[in-house]
């Protein structure tokens, strides 16, 4: 009796949940929660949710590991607008998914080993995609770099000022990097002064070509900014070189990677072939 009653309360939230989801997922005049609710982005949902539960969650977390995450986010570009606060409520969101789930399959046969498996993969699945879109800005920081640093040498040998320069630029590249050189800009037309926000860029990105940009602007700068533009100019070609290096590095690397498939592929089954009449053979004889 017992387990029928918490079968029939755990399929009551499952299907709660599922048309939850459903209704979120739905566009936002037919959504009768987010025509309530007011919030015509999805995301913003899941912020407003995770953003209930995260402080009441965050103390039990170590300070430093919220710090952590904190700049982790800033470097990722604060996906869905989640702080660290947030961002904890939402992997304790989950895990509260994870586990109702596992213990709604157990009625039905699963294994109930599976149960703390689940909530443990539900609480760790927001750090996978954190890391993955953390990995996926840097790489593009770091693929458009030389361009716009090229287009702002351009900029600044037309005679464009840096502040004006870096908006221009900024808007021309788009993505992380021309995002990020327009909130630099409009951190100094509001007064603080150039080298802090050309530093807090580096910090903010976590990129070290980034750290090396605003350092070589920084030190120009200090010196009068005289030869500003051909400074520019030359960090771009180092810039080009050093990914120019790294690319060849990485095509030497590639047969060593290709040694292990090849193995596995074509050596394995060449030997299973060639073996297995001669093992048929000794069978027999014996």
């Amino acid at each position: 009796m017992d387990t029928i009653l918490l079968a029939s309360w755990l399929s009551f939230i499952s299907v709660v949940l599922f048309f939850i989801a459903f209704d979120i997922s739905r566009e936002p005049d037919k959504s009768f929660i987010r025509t309530v609710t007011g919030v015509e982005d999805k995301r913003d949902i899941i912020k407003i949710l995770a953003g209930q539960i995260g402080p009441m969650v965050s103390p039990i977390f170590p300070a430093a590991n919220m710090k952590g995450l904190e700049e982790k986010l800033i470097a990722a570009g604060e996906p869905y607008g989640l702080n660290a606060e947030s961002f904890t409520g939402l992997k304790v969101l989950l895990l509260i998914c994870g586990t109702v789930l596992a213990v709604f399959l157990s009625v039905f046969g699963i294994p109930a080993v599976f149960i703390p498996v689940f909530a443990v993969f539900f609480f760790l699945a927001p750090d996978y995609f954190l890391s993955n879109a953390l990995e996926k800005r840097k790489k593009q920081i770091n693929r458009d770099m030389p361009n716009m640093v090229g287009l702002l040498a351009t900029a600044v040998k037309a005679g464009v000022e840096l502040g004006p320069a870096l908006e221009a630029v900024g808007n021309k590249m788009g993505g992380p990097l021309g995002y990020e050189l327009k909130r630099a800009w409009k951190e100094m037309a509001t007064g603080r002064p150039r080298a802090s926000a050309l530093k807090d860029m580096g910090k903010r990105t976590g990129v070290d070509v980034v750290d090396r940009f605003a350092e070589t602007i920084i030190t120009a700068s200090e010196r009068g900014g005289m030869n500003l533009g051909q400074t520019l100019t030359n960090f771009m070609h180092d810039i080009r070189g050093t990914q120019s290096r790294k690319a060849q590095e990485m095509a030497r690397k590639i047969p060593t990677k290709m040694l292990l498939p090849l193995v596995a592929c074509i050596l394995v089954p060449m030997m299973v072939i060639l073996l297995t009449p001669v093992v048929f053979s000794l069978m027999e004889a014996f």
